[in-house]
């Protein structure tokens, strides 16, 4: 195929000379291709940026596409080529310094190995560039030297192609949450949502789920009743009454910061109540009573059995180790189902170790 383009180099000159005009960008040098009839930059995606592209234009001007970079901040960057050769290769540069052109040390930030795609890498943002927004230019060209190949961020190299993106370069604020997932209460077949807030310089979200208290913790995915296990809102669906009691978490991470948890959130799953009417009835031989059946939900409700037996217990100054003392409760109602448990302590000790 390499053979195939070297023959058709004297032909896509002439085209691309008619076709292609280059006029001059601000104040940044022109960059292009000689022909984009074969590989080219299909899709490059780096922090916010996510911009696919089919035109055959040498030279794209994306600049009024942009993405936030933070100082002392690493992202990746994935650059995406079709037609594809194995001696292709990815150039990025950034103006650091915002002076015009990409030839200061350090300005090139990322050099791809030699394939056909995708070029994937990273970008570290250094503490020195200047705050706001500049320019980042992504070059594809084929670096075979049979192809006139071009690495420089001037000028055109035979096969590939040329896009500029804005970078608004700022102070990295670590990640930091606002507010913290708030435990659900649903009907069995409902849904439940759990939700956390954050300030900070991009922060990146997970979630992680238990089925209860004493249980490990485990990643989240999208699928089956998940949805959002990547975004600050986890959302279940249509839960059945065997996720009472599950826990949720969730994982907060920034460009700036290490990855934090968040207080858990706990799932109650009530049971629907199958409600009768009538409930009870006297009929003729012969006729006929209908019934109808619906359903109600059975909220949590919380009592306090103050008056239990063995209450008040007293419990002795610098008790031993191991020693056990039992409470008896009573006047719970038949049928329910005990969630928690909650003791009140009001006692007055030397030694702070009883309370354990």
């Amino acid at each position: 195929m390499q053979f195939i383009k070297t023959l058709l180099r004297p032909l896509v000159i002439v085209l691309a000379t008619t076709l292609m005009a280059a006029p001059a960008y601000a104040q940044y040098c022109t960059a292009g291709a000689t022909s984009t009839l074969f590989e080219k930059i299909s899709r490059v995606r780096y922090n916010q940026i996510d911009n696919s592209s089919t035109a055959t234009a040498s030279y794209e001007n994306f600049t009024t596409v942009s993405t936030a970079a933070y100082l002392g901040a690493t992202s990746s960057i994935t650059v995406n080529i079709s037609n594809g050769f194995s001696s292709d290769q990815t150039l990025v540069w950034i103006d650091f310094n915002q002076n015009g052109n990409f030839s200061d040390p350090g300005e090139l930030v990322f050099t791809s190995g030699q394939s056909a795609g995708p070029h994937v890498g990273a970008i570290t943002i250094p503490a020195t560039a200047l705050q706001g927004n500049t320019r980042m230019r992504v070059r594809m060209h084929d670096s075979d030297p049979l192809s006139v190949p071009n690495s420089t961020p001037c000028g055109n190299s035979d096969y590939g192609q040329v896009e500029d993106y804005t970078v608004n370069i700022q102070v990295c604020v670590p990640v930091t949450y606002a507010t913290q997932p708030a435990s659900s209460s649903i009907t069995c077949g409902g849904n439940a949502t759990f939700a956390v807030t954050a300030t900070g310089s991009a922060p990146v979200y997970g979630w992680q789920f238990r089925v209860n208290a004493s249980s490990p913790w485990q990643d989240l995915v999208n699928g089956g009743i998940y949805t959002g296990a990547t975004t600050n809102t986890l959302t279940l669906n249509n839960l059945l009454a065997s996720y009472n009691g599950y826990q949720y978490r969730a994982l907060l991470s920034g460009v700036c910061a290490a990855l934090d948890y968040s207080q858990p959130a706990t799932l109650t799953v009530n049971p629907i109540v199958p409600v009768v009417n009538p409930a009870s009835a006297t009929i003729c031989n012969g006729t006929i009573q209908a019934l109808s059946i619906t359903n109600s939900v059975s909220a949590p409700v919380t009592a306090v059995f103050a008056a239990s037996a063995g209450l008040p217990l007293a419990i002795p100054d610098n008790t031993p180790t191991g020693t056990t003392t039992s409470v008896a409760v009573s006047g719970i109602p038949a049928g329910v189902v005990v969630t928690n448990v909650a003791i009140k302590f009001n006692m007055t000790h030397t030694w702070v170790g009883d309370i354990a």
